[in-house]
């Protein structure tokens, strides 16, 4: 399970990743990580939730902490990401949504699964 977690982490990690490169530079091949990454975590989460299937603690804790947080950010991410594709950020907009990386705190504060 604590390897799964892992690669929740580096899907996650991938998904902001290619998420800042696009809104950095405009080229749409920054995508594909954050397209895969996004795949990849919700992968594994499933996987988690497969591995902790005997356990109803734990299966709520993936549920409310793990990927609902994740569905969060990537939904912040996507909005930001359409944006830009847009033409509606500003680059002081587009810093600014780097800089403030509500993703990675979310992250942060939900990547444990107690």
């Amino acid at each position: 399970m604590l390897e799964e977690l892992d690669l929740v982490l580096i899907g996650t990690l991938n998904t902001e990743t290619g998420a800042r490169g696009f809104l950095i530079t405009g080229d749409p091949a920054y995508l594909e990580p954050y397209n895969s990454g996004k795949e990849e975590t919700l992968s594994h989460l499933r996987r988690v939730k497969e591995l902790t299937a005997d356990n109803p603690t734990q299966q709520v804790n993936i549920d409310k902490n793990a990927i609902d947080s994740r569905n969060c950010v990537f939904q912040a991410l996507a909005t930001i990401i359409q944006q830009r594709q847009a033409n509606e950020l500003t680059t002081a907009e587009m810093t600014e949504a780097i800089v403030a990386s509500k993703g990675k705190e979310l992250q942060d504060k939900h990547s444990k699964i107690d």
